[in-house]
């Protein structure tokens, strides 16, 4: 959210590195992310968001990747004079090789805390939003005490999962569960997912 608010207060482009980059072979996976350098740079002003970069780090390949990632990253200050902004989450920036966060290449750490139990009611409001009526009968205050320390994608996780159980009931001929079923399972299983 963060990275796609700053593309818009730029008013420029958004680009994305995400587990949907399938990281074999190793030559397609570092061919996708130079695609996606290449990109950013003739689109400036641009943001290329890194998603879960401790986890891609910690792969087979880190060491190779830092030292691509280093490359490209170099290749942007030169090339756009700061028209490009990098942004990488990390769940656990320790993850993280050390040359790149040495002073000079990151410029400001975010760390950004879980929702409030009234932003997480409004985000499952806004998600249930245009759904049938039956997935907007829940009950918003034990959802909210269910979801303690939930984050944004986990909140609009939940609703995705709600739906996929409310349609495999009505695939599989069986009596839908009113909406706080379906919530109560979907948040059972993104707590111990997280865990």
């Amino acid at each position: 959210s963060i990275g796609r608010a700053l593309a818009r207060q730029m008013r420029g482009k958004f680009f994305m590195i995400d587990g949907t980059i399938p990281p074999e072979p190793a030559a397609e996976f570092f061919r996708r992310i130079k695609q996606v350098f290449e990109a950013a740079k003739s689109a400036t002003p641009s943001v290329i968001f890194i998603d879960d970069a401790d986890v891609l780090f910690q792969s087979d390949r880190s060491t190779s990747l830092s030292r691509y990632l280093l490359t490209m990253l170099d290749g942007l200050e030169s090339a756009t004079a700061g028209k490009v902004a990098v942004i990488m989450t990390a769940m656990d920036p320790n993850h993280m090789p050390a040359a790149l966060l040495r002073s000079g290449r990151v410029e400001l750490w975010l760390e950004t805390k879980p929702p409030a139990a009234a932003t997480r009611a409004e985000m499952v409001a806004a998600h249930v939003t245009g759904l049938p009526g039956a997935f907007r009968n829940y009950d918003a205050k034990r959802l909210t005490e269910l979801t303690e320390g939930f984050n944004a994608a986990d909140m609009r996780r939940i609703v995705a999962d709600v739906k996929a159980l409310y349609a495999a009931d009505v695939i599989e001929r069986r009596e839908p569960q009113n909406a706080d079923t379906y919530f109560e399972i979907a948040t059972r299983n993104v707590r111990r997912n997280k865990d």
